[in-house]
């Protein structure tokens, strides 16, 4: 899959990404077990998280193609953040997206730039590992810091 599908399926569906502005992402598990059963089941939960104007946009990936699922998306408006962080997770293999809203908090992982090629983001192409700074300075710079991490 690469950047100008994502972009194209976006534009269809109403939203403009930002440039450099999407990353391929992980749910991470809410719990030590739920972790365990997702690795012994081989579950994928990719997702493509998109910044537009304003908006967050969470595109799934389908587990069998890794193309995008139609009709499976999320939207978040910026307005509705009211905190975000980025942190280093994985001993440093990933960056932690944390993103509280009101009700709920949304974590994601997402593999660093400089691994991505090696994992499995790097399936899709150089530009995860290219957008992913971009992306986390914005996503770290919506609502009020929810705690200070690697940047």
């Amino acid at each position: 899959m690469n950047e100008k599908t994502i972009r194209e399926h976006a534009a269809s569906l109403g939203y403009d990404l930002k440039p450099n502005g999407c990353i391929v992402v992980k749910r991470a598990p809410e719990t030590a077990p739920l972790a365990l059963i997702e690795f012994a089941t081989q579950d994928i939960r990719w997702q493509v998280l998109c910044l537009c104007e304003h908006e967050i946009v969470l595109l799934t990936l389908s587990p069998y193609t890794l193309g995008l699922k139609r009709g499976s998306l999320r939207v978040i408006s910026y307005d509705d953040v009211r905190a975000a962080s980025v942190e280093s997770a994985d001993q440093g293999m990933s960056r932690r997206i944390v993103i509280t809203l009101d009700d709920e908090e949304l974590v994601l992982n997402a593999q660093r730039e400089e691994t991505s090629a090696l994992r499995t983001s790097g399936m899709f192409g150089a530009w995860h590992a290219e957008n992913l700074p971009t992306v986390t300075k914005l996503i770290g710079s919506l609502g009020t810091p929810a705690e200070e991490g690697s940047r």
